[in-house]
């Protein structure tokens, strides 16, 4: 049945922001992308508390309007936005955590979402531009979205926190 619907994609789906309703079937569509250790409790607090009330935090999530199997949250995707003092003052978009639902991966929906997010923070938020970090079994999908391949990311991790 999902096979059928990639055609029409916006008569089923809503990419909206994530409301406190929606932790419960996020998380298990974050699941997608790594191991979630955070119980619901401790995610409705972060939300509440860190996400919800912050003007630069935004997490989106796509819903199935007609699914049967009453699954609602089958995708999602995060946007930060970094206020710079460089340059003009601009404004960057950080696109983090974008996972679809198993049986939903294939037919657009990946697409659908990290294109909404792109042009949300390009056009209402105003950002510059969007950066996000992506593996090279990724990156394809990427390019198909416009994105170009940029320098090499560096990180360093907290060994006592992962």
């Amino acid at each position: 049945m999902i096979d059928n619907l990639n055609n029409n994609l916006e008569e089923w789906i809503e990419i909206r922001e994530l409301l406190i309703e929606d932790i419960p079937g996020y998380l298990q569509v974050l699941a997608n992308l790594t191991e979630v250790k955070t119980d619901l409790e401790t995610a409705k607090m972060v939300y509440e508390k860190d996400i919800a009330t912050n003007p630069l935090h935004y997490i989106f999530v796509a819903k199935d309007k007609k699914s049967l199997e009453n699954i609602s949250i089958i995708a999602c995707c995060t946007l930060l936005v970094e206020p710079k003092m460089i340059g003009l003052a601009n404004r960057v978009g950080h696109i983090e955590d974008v996972s679809v639902a198993k049986e939903y991966q294939g037919i657009g929906v990946g697409s659908k979402i990290v294109d909404f997010v792109t042009r949300f923070g390009l056009e209402k938020i105003k950002c510059v531009k969007i950066e996000l970090d992506c593996s090279e079994s990724t990156r394809p999908f990427y390019e198909k979205l416009g994105f170009t391949y940029n320098d090499i990311m560096m990180k360093r991790t907290n060994e006592k926190m992962s």
